[in-house]
């Protein structure tokens, strides 16, 4: 999966943390608008990845195209950028040192969301049932047991 950042050229080391919030905070704004996550993904990544300070995990529970999901290069992209997101922020700016699946769900909830508006075709399974579970108030509860 992380595979896929591995061939985005332009990071050579972690970048700091006020770069990578500015990184998160440019995503979010505007995470479907043209190689949006390829320009910001570098940062994120490289900071997930090289930053001794936080713990990013992804699994099969927590992030379904990890289970096969039969999805586009670009949505798993977007899709992987957002959840970082969610996870960074709430360790960087929550004080929360380690995972923090509960947020990087729902960040990459509301992109998936916002992705479904622009292609009406385009499903997630896995995704799908996570925000049912985050509907009926159960979402954390499933994220801590597995």
């Amino acid at each position: 999966m992380l595979a896929l950042f591995l061939f985005l050229p332009g990071w050579a080391q972690a970048p700091s943390r006020a770069d990578v919030l500015r990184a998160i905070k440019a995503f979010e704004a505007a995470p479907l608008s043209p190689n949006m996550s390829r320009t910001y993904g570098r940062t994120i990544l490289a900071f997930a990845t090289e930053s001794p300070d936080v713990t990013v995990v992804m699994n099969a529970t927590n992030f379904p195209p990890m289970a096969g999901e039969k999805l586009g290069e670009e949505e798993v992209l977007t899709l992987t950028i957002a959840y970082m997101c969610g996870d960074l922020r709430a360790q960087l700016e929550g004080g929360k040192t380690g995972e923090q699946s509960y947020p990087a769900v729902l960040s990459m909830l509301k992109v998936y969301q916002q992705m479904r508006q622009g292609k009406a075709k385009f499903r997630s399974p896995g995704l799908d049932k996570l925000a049912e579970l985050q509907a009926k108030g159960q979402l954390e509860a499933h994220l801590k047991s597995k």
